[in-house]
């Protein structure tokens, strides 16, 4: 009897791998040489199950990370999960810069994801490939040109001072002709952060009502209800939809199709969350016709000890802003060099404008802050976003002793 059962399992074992002999078909050399050393890094206790695998079994969560890259070099990191993407910020502690992670795909049945990661000058920084362990994430870190690669060990940490955040995210494609998939479509993607349920901080209620001011205006928002809240939007988005495009459609399906698929993406993605200051991102992409979409970011600072949202006003001296102006324009076409070469002026660089101001529009560190002017703000849509970030070694002077 022991023999038969032994027999049978090795047939399955045999099966098993004769069904997945060939797991690189279709993958880069790349993607190959990436999975390889992830594999070789986690080949002592890959996890069972899903709870071993995440720091939460649910589909969509927020975590943020401490750790370091080959060792000795400390970051933090700010990661959302939705289903099977990644995506969030991290920073090195030493400068406090936050670092965009992009193209994040998330293997489920192992916790195996990769990522690459941007500056805020939109160059291509790094890439990592690593694996969710239980409440850590152990893999390696890449440069630009995958010259150098060093491991990265994190470990879930949330304190006192930081903000637990709760992930509400709906993603749907709906036809311009119900039922119809053949006919053009509207995406509609929308990620949500709000305060978690469990989170017991005094300025709560008024840390909740900023973040629900994410959402859009008082029309569009059901207080309490964050799913509720995007399920309005998505239907109010797919009825404008049809109203605009149903009727030219229909006399001429053709002539109008391409740019009838329409899109609406959001994402709110935590930048710094640390030392009492929250620093979140609501990122958007809209396409509904025309030559080519649009995309921007609203970018929001709050003190988490007293729950508002911080303003120019609260950091900066009143008399500081053409200094503060002079220094955010050398750093801008210090980043443009590449492109411009050494030319002097803004007007030379191609900029609409002859001084740029510091904007609302902004995050902080306990290190700097970055400013972010979306596209056509200060310059052509070439251009795309500008941000810049000012360490606060660099403009110290102007201001307020008690900034933060």
């Amino acid at each position: 009897m022991k023999q038969s059962i032994f027999y049978i399992l090795f047939l399955v074992s045999i099966l098993f791998l004769s069904c997945s002999s060939n797991p690189d078909k279709g993958k880069t050399d790349r993607e190959k040489m990436d999975e390889a050393q992830l594999n070789t890094n986690s080949q002592q206790g890959i996890p069972q199950s899903t709870s071993e695998i995440f720091p939460t079994e649910k589909a969509n969560f927020y975590a943020h990370y401490r750790g370091t890259i080959n060792n000795n070099i400390p970051i933090h990191l700010n990661l959302v999960r939705t289903g099977d993407k990644i995506s969030g910020y991290y920073y090195y502690d030493k400068f406090q810069i936050p670092i965009k992670l992009s193209s994040g795909k998330l293997d489920e049945a192992t916790g195996k994801f990769s990522f690459i990661e941007y500056t805020p000058t939109q160059e291509r920084s790094g890439s990592v490939v690593a694996q969710f362990q239980g409440k850590k994430i152990s893999g390696n870190w890449m440069d630009a040109d995958s010259s150098q690669q060093f491991p990265l060990e994190l470990v879930q940490s949330m304190d006192a001072y930081s903000l637990p955040m709760d992930v509400f995210h709906e993603e749907d494609i709906s036809a311009l002709l119900k039922g119809k998939t053949e006919t053009p479509t509207i995406t509609f993607i929308r990620t949500v952060l709000m305060p978690n349920s469990n989170y017991g901080g005094s300025e709560k209620e008024q840390i909740y009502k900023i973040f629900e001011s994410f959402l859009g205006d008082d029309t569009s928002v059901i207080s309490g209800n964050p799913y509720a809240t995007i399920e309005k939007m998505k239907t109010v988005s797919v009825n404008d939809y049809r109203e605009s495009n149903l009727e030219l459609y229909q006399e001429d399906p053709d002539m109008f199709e391409a740019s009838m698929n329409w899109s609406e993406v959001a994402h709110i993605l935590p930048m710094y969350n640390d030392n009492d200051l929250l620093s979140i991102r609501q990122e958007w992409y809209s396409y509904t016709g025309g030559a080519h979409g649009n995309f921007g970011a609203s970018n929001y600072a709050i003190n988490l000890k007293t729950g508002k949202k911080i303003k120019l006003e609260d950091l900066f001296l009143e008399k500081s802003q053409n200094e503060l102006s002079d220094i955010i324009e050398q750093k801008i076409l210090e980043q443009q060099r590449k492109f411009i070469g050494e030319r002097a002026s803004l007007q030379d660089a191609g900029f609409f404008v002859e001084q740029i101001k510091p904007t609302e529009n902004f995050y902080l560190t306990k290190k700097g802050i970055g400013f972010y002017y979306s596209p056509y703000e200060i310059g052509p849509y070439v251009m795309g976003a500008i941000e810049v970030f000012v360490p606060f070694s660099d403009c110290k002077h102007l201001m307020k002793k008690d900034f933060l």
